[in-house]
């Protein structure tokens, strides 16, 4: 008999044979499927029995025996045979065959998806390569926005409907037989463009009697890529089927803001602004209401915009030749260019329709900017049909001037980096804000050594150089500011210290014999020492040879004189006794001072050890 206990777990068991014609040794247990066949041998240790009868042979039990066999296939049809043996395999048993439970299928393949529709998309896909059962459904999960939804089939293909418009979604299929399986690849698709919704913020504003500003934001749902808007507008409340049209290309009109000129004084008029994909036009907003003023002043007389300085300007007028009402003050509106951003001063008069020239002060701008100026008047009407309103005149020309140049703020990136004893590399980037036009800058730099300052410029193309000569081991003070027509800048500074160097040799190399094998030298460190002194080498022989002898603080006596340097050798004279000499022989010596390199020899001295017996 056999029986599944999972799906890759079979029960075989049997009884022994009714005659055994020898000793029963093992069994061979033979199964297989559609895929080929396996041989199996069956000891005692392999099995369980029931207990019935007698150990046989190896110790096989003659009661009932069960094997486990495993890693099989899920959902797979197995058959079984089994052979005892002596000596001699017995025929096979009658064959039994069982399936395998099912389990979790394995992912489904070839998963494809594309949209039909801005609302619907189509998934196709094929079974898994290990269905491990019987598919029973599809779980087809999308996800947008990390929101996550999901839709079943028994197919394998679906139409998905009821989606976001132009909407990216990411998509995965499940197959499930007793168990869901794992997750397909995730294919992604974005549903088509539609007709946009009706652009945001509405909001249309009066210039003058017969111009009126319309702004707009993009529309709240989109639906794709907006192409261009549109302005309809027509006289009256309600927008009109014969309205005149205004398109709006967006890739040159950014602002979402377009004046409309050329309307009737004191006219009611109703403005809409609809949006457009490639799909097509989107939805009308809601009709905009706006009454222009009556009239509107003439522009000022005699406008003109002189400049003062980097951040100020003066402007000067006359009065309007057709006033239109009684002029109760100016409009001053100005903006920088490129920019675009206006700014407005309102100006009062202290006395009502005052026709003098007027003249005012606009500071805090930009230096080295250009700027727009445009004036008008504002008055408070004469008509009875809207009394105690204030009419915008309409603006002058505008004219547009430059604000003077001005001091630069300092370079940015100063760096001075020492690359030998003598030399300092510098380099340097424009300043962020140049306020003019950099014509070229100034280098200098001082050490505390020196109360001299020096100085080098450059052309306004120029960003490093290497200074040649310095002293060596020093610490220099670097400043560079940048120059326009205005002048000299903020500064940038860095302080850097030229590399060591060798230095200068020790100084006033004495040589006495102290008796007949001891010889006191004696020296002055150098007069200039290019660096940290760390040690003196002192050079000494006779005619049998030279010797070498590295000379630290502990080998040495001072006469105490100035301040230790480096591994601690005082400044003061310097005092050592070399021994172990050859009585009644000339020795010759030289000293060397060291920084990080040597210092060229000291003048040589020679000397003659005294005579013994």
């Amino acid at each position: 008999m056999a029986a599944s206990v999972n799906s890759t777990t079979v029960d075989v068991t049997w009884d022994p044979p009714s005659i055994t014609n020898g000793v029963l040794r093992y069994y061979t247990v033979v199964y297989g499927s559609s895929d080929g066949m396996e041989v199996l041998e069956v000891n005692s240790s392999d099995v369980t029995s029931s207990g019935m009868g007698q150990d046989i042979g190896s110790g096989i039990d003659v009661g009932s025996i069960s094997l486990l066999v495993s890693g099989l296939d899920p959902f797979t049809n197995y058959t079984f045979y089994v052979l005892a043996v002596t000596v001699t395999p017995s025929e096979p048993s009658d064959g039994v065959t069982v399936l395998t439970n099912e389990t979790a299928p394995s992912v489904p393949v070839q998963v494809t998806a594309y949209n039909i529709s801005s609302t619907s998309i189509m998934v196709t896909w094929q079974p898994p390569i290990s269905p491990n059962g019987i598919v029973r459904s599809y779980r087809i999960e999308l996800t947008t926005g990390g929101v996550a939804d999901n839709t079943y089939t028994v197919n394998t293909s679906i139409i998905i409907n009821m989606l976001e418009k132009f909407t990216t979604y990411q998509i995965q299929v499940f197959a499930t037989t007793v168990a869901e399986g794992d997750g397909s690849v995730i294919v992604i698709v974005t549903t088509n463009e539609d007709t946009p919704g009706p652009p945001a913020s509405l909001f249309v504003n009066e210039i003058n009697s017969t111009a009126i500003v319309v702004s707009w934001s993009e529309p709240d749902v989109t639906n794709g890529i907006i192409t261009s808007y549109e302005i309809l507008y027509s006289v009256g409340n309600i927008l009109d089927t014969d309205a005149i049209s205004i398109p709006v290309d967006v890739t040159t009109n950014t602002s979402y803001q377009v004046i409309i000129g050329g309307l009737d004084p004191f006219t009611t008029y109703g403005v809409a602004v609809r949006a457009y994909t490639r799909i097509g036009a989107g939805e009308l907003t809601n009709t905009f209401s706006i009454l222009t003023d009556p009239y509107s002043s003439s522009p000022p007389v005699g406008f003109m915009v002189m400049v003062l300085s980097s951040t100020t300007v003066q402007l000067s007028w006359r009065y309007p030749e057709l006033p239109n009402g009684e002029i109760r003050g100016y409009s001053i509106l100005y903006s920088s260019i490129p920019d675009n951003e206006m700014m407005m001063l309102n100006i009062t008069l202290d006395t009502i329709d005052d026709t003098s020239n007027q003249t005012t002060i606009v500071s805090g701008l930009t230096p080295f900017t250009y700027y727009g100026f445009r004036v008008r008047a504002f008055s408070f009407g004469d008509q009875n049909e809207r009394p105690n309103f204030v009419h915008v005149g309409i603006s002058s020309v505008e004219i547009r001037v430059r604000t003077d140049e001005d001091v630069p703020e300092a370079p940015t990136n100063f760096l001075a980096h020492a690359t030998t004893s003598t030399m300092i590399e510098l380099s340097w980037n424009s300043p962020s804000v140049t306020n003019g036009i950099i014509v070229g800058y100034t280098v200098t730099y001082s050490h505390t050594d020196n109360s001299n300052t020096f100085m080098i410029t450059y052309n306004d193309s120029t960003f490093e150089d290497t200074i040649n000569n310095l002293n060596k081991y020093t610490e220099y003070t670097m400043v560079i500011y940048a120059n326009t027509s205005a002048g000299a800048g903020d500064n940038a500074t860095s302080t850097v210290r030229t590399l060591e160097d060798a230095p200068n040799p020790p100084q006033n190399v004495l040589a006495l014999a102290v008796n007949s094998t001891t010889i006191e030298v004696t020296w002055d460190p150098p007069s200039i020492t290019n660096g940290i002194l760390r040690y003196y080498t002192v050079v000494y022989g006779s005619s049998d040879g030279m010797e070498v002898m590295e000379v630290n603080s502990s080998d040495v006596t001072s006469s105490g004189m100035g301040q230790d340097i480096g591994s601690g050798i005082n400044v003061g004279s310097i005092s050592l006794l070399v021994s172990g000499l050859d009585p009644f022989t000339n020795y010759t010596f030289y000293v060397l001072a060291v920084t990080l390199t040597p210092s060229e020899a000291s003048d040589r001295v020679t000397v003659l050890t005294n005579e013994t017996v």
